[in-house]
């Protein structure tokens, strides 16, 4: 086993010295046996499509874009969540559970050009949300869940819409 070179996926047969790299090239080192391909990108590795979908003018379900967010095995689904948000340039606020300051939900989310769609009251004794709040769906399958309890994989696409949970809009 040694340290191969790789450009553009493929061992290189000359040293270092020698490769003539064009603008967009690849380059990676992986220690292997000769003959060894360099291995397919790290599953824990990838991009998480999150949609968002909030109200207009009339209330009724408006979308307001989608963006994919890199993501690894230590991502913090806070993070990604805020990553995304920022990106389409939607001005958002987290609020912590009650009694419990490391659990968050969009408290709100600013349509673009309008008014902050605010979710409702959280219940400090049962936690259920009094009116339309934001509420997320993974895959399609609504999630009553905090954030931090979200699970995000390579290819998952998160929809966070605003309105009644399990009621994601089409």
């Amino acid at each position: 086993r040694y340290w191969q070179l790789f450009q553009n996926g493929t061992a290189a047969e000359t040293g270092a010295g020698s490769i003539e790299l064009e603008p967009g090239d690849s380059i990676a080192l992986y220690y292997s046996a000769y003959g060894d391909e360099l291995p397919a990108e790290d599953p824990g590795q990838g991009s998480v499509a999150i949609n968002v979908i909030g109200r207009d003018a009339a209330g009724d379900p408006q979308d307001w874009g989608t963006v994919d967010i890199p993501i690894n095995d230590s991502s913090a689904t806070l993070d990604v969540i805020n990553a995304a948000l920022d990106e389409l340039g939607l001005a958002h606020e987290f609020e912590a559970a009650p009694d419990d300051d490391s659990m968050h939900r969009i408290f709100s989310i600013t349509a673009p050009g309008g008014e902050p769609l605010v979710s409702g009251a959280v219940d400090d004794n049962t936690w259920l949300v009094d009116g339309d709040a934001w509420y997320f769906a993974v895959d399609g399958e609504g999630a009553d869940v905090w954030i931090e309890y979200l699970s995000l994989n390579p290819g998952s696409t998160l929809t966070m819409y605003y309105g009644a949970f399990n009621k994601v809009p089409e």
